[in-house]
C-alpha cells in the first residue's frame, strides 16, 4: 500500500475542505492509529470485470488530513481500521462516493461519519451515523449468543432503513439506505418505489447490483422450498475431499445425511459446528454430515476445517462449481437433509433454532 503524508497545519482545514477530494477529521486520540483508504471505481464495480482499485495505509499524525481522488470517474471511497488480530476484521469506518472534481469534508469518529460537500454524502452521513451503533450492539449480542437482542436489533435497523426510504423514494440517500437492508423481500419490494435523485445518485448503479443479487436469492428460496416436498431425489455430486480423493453423494445412499454448505469467511457457519459435532457424536453411523466449502480458496477451506477439528467429511467446491447452485443455496450455513434413499427431507437457509428437533424426529420416523 501507498503513504498518505497526513496535512500537519491544522489551520490549512479550510482549503481542505474546497479542495477536490475527501477532507478528514479524525479524533485527537486516533493520533498513532493506522488507517487503510481505498478508492474503487464504481464503474469496474457495476460491469463485473476486473476491479480497478488503490490501496493507501495512513499513520494518524494529526486529526485533519486531504486525500485527493486520483482515479478519472465515478470513485467508492472507504476508510478502514484494520484487524486487531487474526479472529477480527478491517471495519469499515467510513464511506463517500465521488467524481474526481468532487470536494467532500468527512468527519470521524467511533460509529459517526458526518459529511458535507454533496447532498448525497451528507445524507449517506447522516444513515451511517444512525445505524452503525445499532449494528455494534447487534454484534456484541450475537457474540454474547442473545438470539433475542440479535432479532430486535436487527428488526429496529430494518424499520429505520425502511422508514428512512418510504419518507422521500427520490432522495439520493434512499438508494444507500436500500444497500444497508438484509431482507430480501424488503429490499425488492422497497427498490420499485425510488425515484428521481435517488435513481439518477451516484449510487444507484451499485444498489442495482444489490437488489440483482436479492432477486436471485428470492428465486432460489422458492426452488428450495420446491425441493422440500418429499419426492424431490437430492441431485448427485463429486467433489474433492481432504485427502484430495473424489467423493460423491451417492457413496453415502442408506444413510440420513446432512450436507452444511458454509465457508471459512462465514462466522454463522463457524459458530454452528459445534452443534453440528454433538450430531455427528450422538448419531455416529446413523447420520454422516458433509461439509461443503463453497466461496473460498483451498488454504483456507484446509485451515478451517484444521483448526475447527472437523470429524467428518469434508468437501471443496471450487470456483465455478454448480453444487451450492444445484441446492439452490441463498444463505449460509446451509443444511440439507438427505433421508436414506437419497430424498431431501428438508433444506434449512442460514441460521435455524429447529434444525436439530427436527432432524431428530426424522430418524425416529416421527415425520412423514
Amino acid at each position: 500500500m501507498r503513504k498518505i503524508v497526513c496535512v500537519v497545519c491544522v489551520a490549512l482545514l479550510s482549503a481542505l475542505s474546497v479542495r477536490a477530494g475527501v477532507a478528514v477529521t479524525v479524533p485527537k486520540g486516533w493520533k498513532g492509529r493506522t488507517l487503510y483508504l481505498k478508492q474503487t471505481d464504481i464503474h469496474s464495480v457495476v460491469s463485473g470485470e476486473e476491479l480497478v482499485q488503490l490501496r493507501d495505509t495512513l499513520t494518524i499524525d494529526c486529526p485533519t488530513f486531504h486525500v485527493p481522488i486520483r482515479l478519472d470517474g465515478p470513485t467508492w471511497f472507504t476508510v478502514l481500521r484494520p484487524a486487531a488480530d487474526e479472529t477480527d476484521f478491517d471495519r469499515k469506518v467510513g464511506v463517500a462516493f465521488l467524481l474526481p472534481t468532487d470536494s467532500v469534508s468527512m468527519t470521524l469518529d467511533d460509529g459517526v461519519c458526518r459529511m458535507e460537500g454533496t447532498e448525497l454524502n451528507r445524507q449517506i452521513g447522516e444513515i451511517w451515523t444512525h445505524i452503525q451503533p445499532i449494528q455494534a450492539r447487534w454484534e456484541q449480542a450475537y457474540v454474547a449468543g442473545d438470539r433475542e437482542r440479535v432479532a430486535a436489533l436487527a428488526r429496529e435497523n430494518a424499520q429505520w432503513l425502511t422508514d428512512y426510504i418510504e419518507e422521500d423514494p427520490s432522495r439520493p440517500g434512499a438508494a444507500y439506505a436500500l444497500y444497508e437492508l438484509s431482507d430480501p423481500e424488503r429490499v425488492v419490494a422497497l427498490s420499485r418505489t425510488l425515484c428521481g435523485e435517488a435513481v439518477r445518485s451516484l449510487f444507484y448503479p451499485i444498489a442495482r447490483i444489490e437488489v440483482r443479487k436479492m432477486e436471485r436469492i428470492l428465486e432460489r428460496r422458492a426452488g428450495q422450498a420446491a425441493m422440500n416436498d418429499g419426492r424431490t431425489i437430492a441431485p448427485d455430486f463429486e467433489l474433492e475431499d481432504f485427502a484430495g480423493g473424489r467423493v460423491s453423494l451417492r457413496d453415502f445412499r442408506g444413510r440420513w445425511v446432512v450436507l452444511d454448505f458454509w465457508g471459512s469467511w462465514c462466522a454463522p457457519c463457524l459458530k454452528n459446528f459445534p452443534e453440528l459435532k454433538e450430531i455427528y457424536a450422538a448419531h455416529c453411523g446413523e447420520v454422516e454430515i458433509v461439509g461443503v466449502c463453497c466461496n473460498d480458496s483451498p488454504k483456507a477451506w484446509r485451515a478451517a476445517v484444521e483448526r475447527f477439528e472437523l470429524p467428518w467429511v469434508s468437501l471443496f467446491q471450487p470456483k465455478g462449481g454448480r453444487v451450492a447452485a444445484d441446492y439452490r443455496v441463498s444463505a449460509y450455513p446451509t443444511k440439507v437433509i438427505v433421508d436414506p434413499q437419497g430424498g431431501i427431507r428438508k433444506a434449512y437457509s442460514g441460521e435455524s433454532p429447529t434444525f436439530r428437533e427436527e432432524l431428530e424426529a426424522l430418524l425416529k420416523g416421527d415425520v412423514r
